[in-house]
């Protein structure tokens, strides 16, 4: 059955000329590789260096990015979407007014951050099917990154036992000041008293590991209905090894989708294989210290009570404490110091939406959702990844609104690449070789056939 908008098998050219044509007219170039590559090792291997200027810091994240962008609008494979643009403009505008009204509490370099974080969201590929295959590629390199991210995560938690190299869990101060990462992040936290979470060497923190783990874990199973078990099994170990439990909050949330008889079943699989190793590891490895962390929901203090229950508490009670900052709120940068003069008695992580309410208000909350649920839930891949990533962004990861290299990873895994104009749910096509060419003939199949 062919799916509109994608060649099937009975439209590709018979003879080995067009089949050569084909794969040309394909294939991606070297440049562009090399840049996708080197973005994504940025964001995910690199997020402890930035350079920094004064008071303020360019992210090695946000510059990768915006080069990708520049290659792809010399190769002519990107534009500008007039949507994205207008949705970006009102962002802007809020946060602009939204400091110039709140200019005492506000901070400019927060403006500057997250206007550089979201104007690349405006550039997007071309709706071909040539960047329907660097959607495709790009995912694999990501794929093959966090497989080694994870094998190295493994090998950290392992290796503690046997050496106390004081770099193993945090190397930030080997980094010269110029450019190094900001500091704030809980990177290194012990378990137990006993060892230490993994945060796969080069994260941030344990729990930023396990939530890119999750989703990589989600891009797996939704681009391999053949699943690569070794693979599979290495990244569960790694989510397990960094104790955090947003990674599987995020996994259990994609996995729901999309809806049907075959999620479920593919659910119920994961939950067994998940009691499996519980039960199985769960002593050797002290798997009860994330399973523990359930109650933490209603104790105040602990982590889940500041990452799900007080940001709700604190928009409540003051998000209208003056008599503009429900519309426009407190101003970019403004959160904590609102927290702080608040007194509330208990502490609040500050997710994206608790943070978009605080400082932007009803208006920026509403602009910066539509942007986002815009570009991502028009997205070609795969729905598991886009609601993932939604769900952290707003409810289940912390400190993301302002984490260029964060959200330059979603753009690059998601937003960058959109639905084919042709049809509302064409799917990615199989994986290409190596060397970016796209497969031809009868290796060439539509999405029903390749699963």
């Amino acid at each position: 059955m062919q799916h509109a908008g994608l060649q099937s098998a009975g439209s590709v050219p018979r003879s080995r000329a067009g089949a050569q044509d084909s794969a040309r007219a394909l294939r991606i170039p070297f440049l562009l590789r090399f840049t996708i590559t080197l973005a994504l090792a940025s964001t995910l291997m690199l997020s402890r260096f930035q350079l920094n200027v004064g008071s303020y810091f360019l992210s090695v994240g946000l510059i990768a990015q915006y080069l990708l962008v520049l290659v792809l609008l010399l190769l002519g494979l990107a534009r500008v979407d007039p949507m994205r643009m207008f949705l970006f403009i009102g962002c802007a505008g809020v946060a602009l007014v939204s400091w110039v009204v709140n200019s005492e509490i506000a901070s400019s370099s927060s403006v500057l951050l997250i206007a550089a974080a979201y104007l690349v969201f405006v550039f997007v590929a071309r709706s071909t099917d040539r960047t329907q295959y660097i959607a495709r590629w790009t995912l694999g390199v990501f794929l093959n990154l966090m497989l080694f991210c994870a094998i190295a995560g493994i090998a950290q938690f392992f290796l503690q036992f046997v050496v106390k190299w004081p770099w193993l869990f945090n190397f930030t101060d080997y980094i010269p000041e110029a450019f190094r990462g900001g500091v704030g992040y809980n990177t290194v936290i012990r378990v137990s008293g006993h060892f230490y979470k993994s945060n796969g060497f080069f994260f941030v923190e344990p729990s930023r590991f396990s939530q890119v783990l999750a989703l990589a874990l989600l891009c797996e199973l939704a681009l391999h209905p053949k699943w690569r078990l070794i693979r599979l099994a290495t990244l569960g170990l790694a989510i397990l090894l960094s104790y955090s439990g947003t990674g599987l909050l995020t996994l259990a949330v994609g996995l729901l989708f999309p809806l049907g008889p075959r999620t479920v079943m593919r659910l119920i699989i994961m939950l067994l294989g998940g009691a499996f190793v519980f039960f199985v590891l769960g002593d050797a490895l002290s798997l009860s210290v994330t399973a523990g962390r359930a109650g933490e929901f209603t104790a105040v203090g602990s982590s889940g009570f500041a990452r799900f229950v007080a940001p709700f508490l604190f928009v409540r009670d003051y998000i209208d404490s003056t008599p503009w900052s429900l519309l426009i709120g407190h101003g970019p940068g403004s959160i904590f110091k609102v927290i702080a003069a608040s007194n509330v008695g208990y502490e609040v992580a500050g997710p994206t939406w608790a943070k978009l309410a605080t400082e932007y208000g009803v208006l920026g909350f509403a602009a910066f959702t539509a942007l986002i649920l815009y570009t991502m839930l028009g997205s070609r891949v795969p729905l598991e990844l886009r609601v993932g990533i939604i769900f952290g962004w707003f409810i289940l990861w912390g400190g993301v609104l302002l984490a260029p290299d964060v959200t330059a990873l979603f753009y690059i895994l998601v937003a960058l690449w959109p639905r084919k104009q042709a049809t509302a749910r064409g799917r990615l096509t199989p994986p290409v070789p190596r060397d970016g060419s796209a497969t031809t003939g009868r290796n060439m199949t539509s999405p029903e056939r390749s699963r």
